[in-house]
């Protein structure tokens, strides 16, 4: 997988509708499409908020406890993450 950049996909988080920006986290993630959006919607989490969350996620400089502590503190980051593990499981 190639380094995905953040700053990018927060620019286009502010102009691509649901699909197209899920579209565009998928094709740069492991996720499908499918299973994406139905997490995106059942946590309601926001565009922004996803990538906050994502870029946590993927950040391999950051520990566990650092990474689950800046999740907390995101707008349904946890929920996104559980539901994320669900699917996962």
């Amino acid at each position: 997988m190639n380094t995905i950049d953040w700053n990018d996909l927060a620019l286009k988080a502010t102009f691509l509708n649901e699909d197209q920006f899920t579209k565009e986290i998928a094709s740069c993630t492991n996720f499908n499409f499918k299973d994406l959006k139905k997490i995106i919607t059942e946590s309601k989490i926001t565009h922004q908020n996803l990538i906050k969350t994502l870029k946590l996620i993927y950040d391999v400089t950051a520990t566990n406890n650092e990474k689950a502590k800046a999740i907390l503190n995101i707008e349904n980051g946890l929920i996104f993450v559980l539901k994320l593990f669900q699917k996962v499981l």
